[in-house]
Parts: structure tokens; C-alpha cells; sequence
């Protein structure tokens, strides 16, 4: 579809995009081989109304396959050839009038700073707004996420990303409203999601004109997790969670009128890293303790987390959570972790119960 061999460069492209009209609708960057981040350049938009068969520009000039980096008709901006600031990769939806709105990092001032743009066709030209002003220079150290881009059913056009390492809103998922030229920014979520890069589900936008998100936690520096991770692959961190925006009530989160969840620990239970289990049937674990629940979280969900680090000669050992309402008796487990047939230990990792067997369920 698209020829960067003949030369000598990468096309990084966005997301298909299914826009209203049933069109397919992609933006694409450049990157030379041999390059880096700061040699991306240039941004082009093309969309085919034939399932692919096709393909033209925003204002419908017939654009040739394969689709090449010198073509100028689908140029939607044109930058310079190194530091323009780009990442490859960046957010792409299309309006109630099929009009194309990118969202992604560019360079901008005299430092210059890496920030977040919108760029969007206006039904004439291409218009690039800038939508950040975080003074965060070039530095890898000091980049955002890759932001998304949303363009609702009633006629916003909203924006999310996070800055992972700096700001005092660090791992945060935030919601920018840029419709029409705008620029409202608030906070969508009150969790540290170090790396994670934000992404939202199409067909529950489009189908219920709802933002519906995965939220959990990455770590993209594999080789240095510095002190804020447990681990390398950050799994002893890792947690969890879909948030669902309904879209016809944006008014009411941009004017801050809803807080933004969070998660809360309430209390943390260990017992001593020495204990020996001797036990052939569901027992206490000597020195455990309860977690008691406050009366703030009645009704509400509440999640429990459940890790165990264990070395064993052979068999099987169970590590569970179980629930007891107070003054009654013990009722169904929160959460297990079973090791199965452990090998012997001279043909097992080092004490570690597979992290696949967790599972941990919701209760009131």
C-alpha cells in the first residue's frame, strides 16, 4: 500500500479509522532508515470510500498506490526533515461531517518543546492548533504518551494523553476538549499510570457515544526500571481497570463537576517471608492478620490483591483470600492462587507461584 523501500524509509502509520460515512481513513509519518524519533517527518492523510480498493485525499484527489512520501496531494503537513518533533504513531478519528482530526507530539517555540497538536481539516485547510505548553524540551525522559483523539456523535472532538515521568499531574489520564479551536483540560482519571499509553474502544464511541478506556500501569524503559517499579516487568504493580465516560455528560467533567476515580489502598496484610506450611488441609497461615473494611466503603466495590511467593518439595499449595462478614461465618473465597504441581526445586524458578493463576473478584 505504501512504498518507503525505494527510498529508504519507514512508514509509520495511525489506526485504521471506520469513519460515519463507511470510509477507511489513515494518517501516516515518515521516518528515513537509520533514524531515530527526531528524523519522523512530515504527516499525510489519505481515505478510501471502496474498502481499500481506492484511495484519495481529504478534498478527494485521486491518490496513486503505492502510496509514496514525495506525494504532495495528501500532504497534511509538511515539516522539516529532522527535529520537527513527531512521534511515530498518533491519534486519528473523523467528525459527524467526515472530517479528519490528528492528534500528535510536535515541536513548537524557539527551545524548542515537544507538545501536543491538533490538526484537523475545517471543511477548506488543514488547521494546526497547539493544545499543551509543557515547557518539556526534547528529552526523551520528557515526552508524553502518544495522545488519542475522539470525535463524538453530538460534535466534540476530545483529546487524551498523560505525561509518564514529569508535571505534577505525572501518570495521569487527562481529557483536553479542542472542539472547534477550543482548549479545556481536565484530569480523566486520579491514577498513576507511569507508561501506559491511553486507547479508547471505536465501536462503543460510535455505537453509544460512549469513551470507554483500559487503565492499568506499563513500564517502557525495560532496561531501567528505576526506583518507582518493583521489577522489570512490572507485574508486582500491575492492576486493572475499564473506565466508561458517557459522552453526553462531558459538560459536567470538564466543569469538574464529577470527581475523577481513583484507587485507594486501604490496608496491606503480609505474613513473615519465613513461614513454614506444613498443613495437609485449608488452614490459617501462622501469623496472618484480617483486614477490616471502613464504613466509608459500604456499597461500594472493593478489590482485593493477592501475591505469594512459596518453594516446596512437590504438591500442590493453595494461597486464598476468603470473606467474613462480621459476626458471621466465613463465606466465599476474593481471591486464589494456586500452584498447581510445583517441579522439583531444582527445576524451578526461584520460589514464584505463576502469576497466571491469579485471579481476584469484586465484593460488596
Amino acid at each position: 500500500m505504501a512504498d518507503g523501500k525505494t527510498t529508504s524509509e519507514n512508514p509509520y502509520e495511525s489506526r485504521f479509522v471506520i469513519g460515519r460515512d463507511g470510509s477507511l481513513n489513515l494518517a501516516i509519518t515518515w521516518r528515513p532508515n537509520g533514524g531515530d524519533a527526531n528524523s519522523n517527518n512530515d504527516v499525510h492523510f489519505i481515505r478510501s470510500a471502496d474498502k481499500g480498493a481506492t484511495w484519495k485525499s481529504v478534498d478527494c484527489t485521486t491518490v496513486a498506490l503505492p502510496f509514496v512520501h514525495s506525494n504532495t496531494t495528501a500532504l497534511a503537513l509538511d515539516t522539516a526533515a529532522t527535529n520537527s518533533g513527531i512521534i511515530n504513531q498518533f491519534g486519528l478519528d473523523t467528525d459527524i461531517n467526515n472530517n479528519p482530526h490528528i492528534a500528535r507530539m510536535l515541536a513548537d517555540g524557539a527551545t524548542p518543546d515537544r507538545n501536543i497538536h491538533h490538526l484537523w481539516w475545517n471543511g477548506g485547510a488543514w488547521v494546526n492548533d497547539q493544545v499543551s505548553d509543557l515547557g518539556n524540551g526534547f528529552s526523551i525522559t520528557n515526552w508524553t504518551t502518544r495522545p488519542t483523539i475522539a470525535c463524538t456523535n453530538d460534535g466534540c472532538t476530545l483529546i487524551t494523553y498523560s505525561t509518564p515521568r514529569f508535571g505534577s499531574l505525572r501518570g495521569l489520564l487527562r481529557l483536553v476538549d479542542v472542539t472547534g479551536g477550543a482548549n479545556t483540560e481536565v484530569p480523566l482519571s486520579d491514577l498513576d499510570m507511569r507508561d501506559h499509553e491511553p486507547t479508547y474502544d471505536g465501536r462503543a464511541l460510535r455505537e453509544r457515544n460512549e469513551l470507554v478506556f483500559l487503565l492499568s500501569q506499563a513500564n517502557a524503559d525495560v532496561n531501567n526500571p528505576g526506583p518507582e517499579y518493583w521489577n522489570v516487568n512490572n507485574w508486582d504493580r500491575q492492576w486493572g481497570g475499564i473506565l466508561t465516560v458517557d459522552v453526553a455528560q462531558i459538560g459536567s467533567v470538564l466543569r469538574r463537576e464529577v470527581r475523577a476515580p481513583r484507587i485507594r489502598t486501604m490496608q496491606t496484610v503480609a505474613v513473615p517471608t519465613n513461614a513454614s506450611v506444613t498443613n495437609t488441609s485449608a488452614a490459617a497461615v501462622t501469623g496472618s492478620l484480617g483486614s477490616l473494611t471502613t464504613p466509608d466503603v459500604r456499597n461500594r466495590p472493593v478489590f482485593v490483591r493477592l501475591t505469594a511467593r512459596a518453594s516446596t518439595t512437590g504438591g500442590t499449595l493453595t494461597v486464598q483470600v476468603f470473606e467474613s462478614q462480621q459476626g458471621g461465618a466465613v463465606t466465599v473465597p476474593l481471591a486464589r492462587l494456586d500452584s498447581r504441581v510445583l517441579p522439583p526445586p531444582s527445576a524451578q524458578r526461584p520460589g514464584c507461584l505463576s502469576p497466571t493463576a491469579l485471579s481476584s473478584e469484586q465484593t460488596p
